[in-house]
């Protein structure tokens, strides 16, 4: 177990309620790190709640895709928004906040729970952390996707360049979802308007380094794809129509065709013959193996190239979070090495009554 004391004494200082906060990229460890700190608060008497703040496993039926934690693997600790949306339909950032502020509330009032939230959406953290107000904004933000489908990700850009410029240089260019959350609450004035949070927050990043993270990546995937990724995928385009979906140009895409890990296998299923993706030593997944949609289907030399285009857009996106989303939280803790290794994870001592922006990062073993 590593050192939490400084934590823990921090979640006990008298006052305003504590909670913690743990972003990072993809597969840097934010999951382990959260149940190790869930262990250290629950041997000192509090009863630490995970709040989910990945903009993909709030979505029932993709769960492999997402490495979405198991049952199993909670250690007992309750988690929660989960599985609160079908990816039918997109949840908004409105209605995560709403759910998110409502968790709080209700954690609020126990008096010995510690809310953990973790994920890698900066955006869902910021809105906690931040307590922006988007009530009413549902019907602005899809006037938005009309008039600026993502194939004019351009012109909604320029667009956030003139009414914010400073706005406008914290978000990458070609992050659809975050340029139009940003245009949403410019336009909806309000950036301004905030909602106090019950707790004070003691936000931590979790960054193990490009070549570890890209390492890790890889072995994300082969374990993913051993754990039924693809017949994952299989059962929601026999659900969705995922493949129809991608055939037909127009049609409302679904959020898993949409998304890294998911959408790769989807595209090259969609402009290739029906066949079987064949795994070694496995059977092919089809309808008739399976009970799944025949259509979810193609050549196992193609399985491959899906692999590669999965992993390089995985790394491309992780390591453009790694670089410092200048949108997040500044972290007053930062972590690297693997879950349970001596001296390679401290928790600071905070400085001021929220916990941010007070520490430098700290070398491992440092």
């Amino acid at each position: 177990m590593h050192q939490s004391s400084n934590l823990t004494w921090w979640m006990r200082l008298p006052g305003r309620r504590r909670a913690v906060v743990i972003y990072g990229p993809t597969s840097s460890g934010k999951t382990a790190l959260s149940l190790d700190i869930c262990q250290a608060a629950s041997e000192r008497g509090l009863r630490p709640v995970v709040l989910n703040a990945d903009s993909r496993q709030v979505y029932a039926g993709m769960d492999i895709g997402t490495s979405k934690i198991k049952p199993s693997q909670m250690r007992g600790f309750e988690h929660r928004l989960l599985d609160v949306a079908e990816p039918s339909s997109k949840l908004s950032l409105e209605a995560y906040a709403q759910l998110a502020r409502d968790e709080l509330a209700s954690l609020a009032a126990s008096g010995d729970a510690l809310p953990v939230l973790v994920g890698g959406t900066g955006v869902y953290i910021q809105s906690v952390l931040e307590g922006w107000d988007l009530t009413g904004t549902g019907t602005l933000r899809r006037s938005l996707e009309r008039d600026f489908p993502r194939s004019e990700i351009d012109g909604a850009y320029r667009l956030l360049a003139r009414l914010a410029p400073e706005v406008a240089r914290r978000v990458h260019p070609n992050n659809y979802e975050a340029v139009l959350n940003a245009l949403v609450r410019r336009m909806a004035g309000h950036a301004g308007t905030k909602v106090a949070a019950p707790f004070a927050f003691a936000v931590y990043g979790i960054d193990p380094g490009k070549a570890e993270t890209d390492r890790r990546i890889e072995m994300t995937l082969d374990a993913q794809i051993r754990d039924g990724l693809l017949e994952e995928i299989a059962e929601l385009d026999q659900r969705y129509r995922l493949v129809e979906q991608v055939r037909r140009p127009g049609r409302r895409r679904n959020v898993a065709s949409q998304t890294h890990g998911y959408r790769e296998f989807v595209r090259t299923a969609a402009i290739l013959v029906p066949q079987a993706w064949r795994i070694p030593g496995r059977p092919p997944i089809s309808g008739e193996n399976h009970a799944v949609s025949p259509a979810m289907t193609a050549p196992e030399s193609e399985l491959p190239l899906a692999q590669e285009q999965t992993r390089r857009v995985t790394r491309t996106v992780s390591n453009r979070h790694a670089k410092g989303d200048r949108r997040s939280p500044k972290p007053f803790g930062w972590y690297s090495g693997e879950p349970g290794e001596p001296g390679r994870r401290r928790f600071p001592q905070p400085r001021s009554g929220t916990g941010r922006g007070r520490f430098k990062p700290r070398a491992p073993g440092k």
